[in-house]
């Protein structure tokens, strides 16, 4: 199994202070705060000072497909027009 920070160096991408963070919740979906444009402020609202470091790699975790079938959608009638 190849970790996440290996691969980002094949890519040529080299970290020195870094943080990987999973975006998760269930009242307010990272998801679609990253869909429409309000990922970074949803993500500094945290209270806690957990992210001291240079750079923060951001996953988000996938609870339902739905969002992502919904916008490839909407991406697809967009090249249409």
């Amino acid at each position: 199994m190849i970790k996440l920070i290996d691969l980002l160096k094949i890519s040529g991408v080299y970290l020195n202070s870094y943080k990987i963070h999973c975006a998760a919740g269930k009242d307010d979906s990272p998801l679609e705060a990253f869909f429409e444009g309000r990922f970074k402020s949803w993500q500094e609202h945290q209270s806690q000072q957990n992210f001291r470091c240079d750079e923060i790699i951001s996953l988000i975790h996938l609870q339902d497909m739905s969002l992502i079938r919904q916008q490839r959608k909407v991406a697809r009638l967009a090249l249409m027009l």
